[in-house]
């Protein structure tokens, strides 16, 4: 079944954040995550993945001076991929790769509710289905060097106390008998 929400009376409806119409060339690319959903994955007869928890996550590829390409990524949450999950953390240099030979720390699954605002480096390749080419996410990238904090995570700010205002003698109405009205 496709991903089709019901609208209510009161909804307001905005364009999807589907693959944006550029066409990026293969190869590697900043990206950063904007969005987050939770969602579930309902298996299609025949299928090969079991029914499963999902997170959708939108990201916004930096193609220069191609442009912004907008995608969305499903990750299922199941054992036989969690490669994908632990790649996209290592890429936003939340989790450590794990040295030659050592295991890998365990990944909390909670943590993809904060990862909106956090970017790294993926790679980009090109897949052509029913005549259609489209970009979609080949692999995320470790990071190289230092990783930066989150650009764009939302930051709780305390709201400012306004100091006392002094009280203000209010202006007392005009009393005219000679006006005509």
């Amino acid at each position: 079944m496709s991903d089709v929400t019901a609208y209510g009376w009161d909804d307001v409806v905005t364009d999807p954040q589907e693959d944006s119409s550029i066409l990026l060339p293969a190869g590697d690319y900043p990206f950063r995550v904007t969005k987050m959903e939770r969602g579930n994955h309902e298996p299609k007869p025949g299928g090969k993945l079991q029914a499963c928890k999902k997170a959708k996550v939108s990201i916004v590829v930096d193609g220069g001076p191609l442009g912004e390409l907008n995608m969305i990524d499903d990750f299922f949450l199941v054992s036989s991929l969690d490669w994908k999950v632990c790649d996209l953390f290592e890429s936003l240099g939340l989790r450590k790769k794990a040295a030659q030979g050592q295991p890998k720390a365990p990944l909390d699954i909670g943590m993809f509710g904060s990862i909106a605002g956090y970017g790294g480096t993926l790679t980009i390749k090109q897949e052509t289905y029913k005549d259609v080419t489209r970009n979609k996410v080949g692999k995320y990238l470790e990071p190289k060097g230092a990783v930066a904090a989150p650009v764009a995570a939302p930051v709780a700010v305390a709201a400012p106390v306004a100091a006392p205002v002094a009280p203000v003698a209010l202006a007392q109405p005009v009393v005219d008998d000679g006006l005509p009205f």
